[in-house]
């Protein structure tokens, strides 16, 4: 609470609300959030509340400021849902099908634990949450029954493409038969120009393998802590460099060690190319570069010359595993 000089109940003065948030842009949840605080703290003083506040990192503690009565209309359309949900249960039903925050949720566990013994269509790998709509309106509830139907489907679906129902059919299929056989399977999928093993250069003596690790919630904008490449040394053998950073001033060392050393690899080695998982790296590498207004020419000769290999796109389209996620880990 944020004492100002308001008349209210308890004398001369009143309160509003500041809270504390780790996400460095205000989500539209927070500002309910406040406002909710803010609501309950006006019927509590007797006065109303102005403003309520939202504190970042990286602001050296400097307050957002929020009017209330900016988003009051829309506080109120979404309390008043909540509560006619609440007070008609009978008529809602809430499933608890996966989101963004379920890593960070206490119940995630119990929730993961029906969705198995329901054999929910959201542990089907690549599946939206408008195909299992569309899935559920045709009869099909479960993954067992998506992976038996029949295919080509017999039918057209009101959103998207035919092709991409078909896709997620084949891939519960596949986890079907997996998880039947207790085992880990996978088939290649056809070859198509521009995609899948296509994506894959021609193999360089000077090849590099790159990943990143870092956390977004380090000062202001984060810290990339640890650029790890692996790389073939003149005699074949493989070498390994793991370079750490705890502060910008390493960090910006790191950044622009890896781009000296892509750099000079690259008169040997003309035709060499830096393999990763996922788009992380190339996006991380402009941040850097923007962050430091170093290396510029590099990064940029780098990106035009389609240098980095996103292992990633090549494997979604190149095999079909029996797996709930294509993630590096779960591979």
């Amino acid at each position: 609470m944020r004492r100002v000089e308001t008349p209210s109940q308890f004398g001369a003065w009143s309160y509003e609300v500041t809270d504390t948030k780790l996400a460095r842009e205000t989500k539209g949840n927070t500002i309910l959030q406040i406002s909710l605080y803010s609501d309950l703290l006006a019927n509590m003083q007797g006065a109303a509340v102005v403003s309520a506040c939202v504190v970042t990192p990286g602001t050296n503690f400097e307050p957002e400021i929020y009017r209330v009565a900016d988003y009051a209309a829309y506080y109120r359309h979404v309390r008043g849902s909540l509560e006619r949900a609440v007070a008609t249960p009978a008529a809602t039903s809430a499933y608890p099908e996966p989101i963004e925050h379920c890593d960070a949720c206490r119940w995630r566990r119990h929730c993961d634990e029906k969705r198995r013994a329901d054999d929910h269509m959201s542990l089907v790998a690549g599946i939206s949450k408008s195909q299992i709509g569309e899935f559920e309106k045709r009869g099909v509830g479960t993954m067992a029954a998506l992976a038996a139907l029949p295919m080509p489907l017999p039918w057209r679906p009101d959103r998207g493409a035919a092709g991409s129902y078909e896709k997620v059919r084949e891939q519960a299929r596949i986890q079907v038969e997996g998880r039947i056989a207790d085992a880990m399977l996978h088939e290649v999928l056809p070859l198509e120009p521009n995609f899948g093993l296509y994506r894959l250069p021609v193999p360089s003596a000077g090849d590099i393998f790159f990943d990143f690790e870092g956390d977004p919630f380090v000062g202001d904008g984060g810290l990339e802590f640890l650029f790890g490449y692996l790389y073939a040394d003149e005699s074949g053998s493989w070498q390994y460099t793991g370079d750490w950073a705890s502060t910008r001033h390493e960090e910006r060392i790191a950044f622009e060690r890896f781009i000296d050393f892509v750099t000079e690899r690259q008169k040997v080695h003309p035709n060499l190319h830096i393999y990763h998982f996922a788009p992380y790296e190339p996006a991380a590498l402009k941040r850097l570069m923007g962050r430091y207004a170093t290396r510029e020419n590099e990064v940029d000769n780098l990106l035009r010359g389609e240098v980095f290999v996103d292992l990633y796109s090549v494997v979604r389209h190149a095999i079909r595993a029996s797996v709930e996620s294509y993630s590096i880990k779960k591979l």
